[in-house]
């Protein structure tokens, strides 16, 4: 799971950059918040639960791990395609809870890497595999 991680954060990461150059070419920021929780959520986020899933294999073999995968990406593309309609039709319904339906999906793939953190990391697991390489 770590690896999925990595190569989706990364397409978030393009996606972003590619939705920063054309606000700056068209000069309309509208979408800017779009843009700041693509690059947070959709890159960040991502590329640090991939390598923590990869330094500790344990939990990256978990349930857990692909449940915070999926309801991660389901919680972005619903949150973001949401957010873009409403900031570019300004209608509030039926997009607002629409919205905050995505964030209840990504603030469950939160707690899905809290429980996995707590049930499966430990330091040792990390020192271990890293020494027996």
């Amino acid at each position: 799971m770590g690896v999925r991680f990595l190569k989706i954060g990364v397409l978030y990461f393009i996606l972003s950059m590619g939705l920063g150059m054309y606000m700056s070419m068209a000069k309309d920021y509208v979408l800017a918040g779009v843009h700041a929780h693509v690059n947070l959520i959709g890159w960040l986020s991502m590329a640090v639960s991939g390598v923590i899933y990869i330094l500790f294999p344990r939990a990256d073999n978990s349930a857990l791990a692909k449940w915070h995968f999926w309801l991660m990406n389901l919680g972005v593309i619903i949150m973001m395609g949401s957010l873009i309609t409403l900031l570019l039709t300004k209608e509030e319904t039926p997009w607002g809870p629409i919205i905050g339906a995505g964030g209840a999906l990504l603030i469950l793939s939160a707690i899905c890497l809290l429980i996995n953190l707590f049930k499966n990391v430990n330091i040792n697991e990390m020192r271990t595999s890293r020494n027996s390489k």
